[in-house]
């Protein structure tokens, strides 16, 4: 799976009507070839990463939704000001991050 696959899957998860297996599904692999590739990416199984993200599943809401981490906070706070979510927020943080390091690479010759 590639980094693009992986976050696919995230948004895919984040829907607690599809199973881990439609997600697969969707994605073009095997169920069993998802759970390996999702876990060496997040270091979760999709099931314990759809619980930790909060999303509302047929066992209820994860224990973690009211945790709160002080930087999570001010990532909320920031992406307030700007008008976007956190996910988008911070996802735009590290796109131009990104795109700073790739425009500072040397060409090969």
């Amino acid at each position: 799976m590639t980094p693009l696959d992986i976050e696919r899957a995230k948004v895919l998860l984040r829907n607690a009507d599809l199973s881990v297996a439609a997600v697969a599904d969707e994605l073009g692999i095997s169920p069993r070839s998802m759970r390996e590739h999702f876990g060496e990416a997040t270091g979760l199984a999709p099931k314990q990463w759809r619980m930790a993200d909060g999303v509302v599943t047929a066992e209820g809401v994860s224990p973690l939704v009211s945790f709160r981490l002080p930087e999570f906070e001010a990532l909320e706070a920031a992406a307030a000001e700007a008008g976007e979510t956190p996910g988008a927020f911070a996802r735009n943080i590290v796109r131009r991050a990104l795109r700073r390091k790739v425009k500072a690479r040397p060409k090969k010759r």
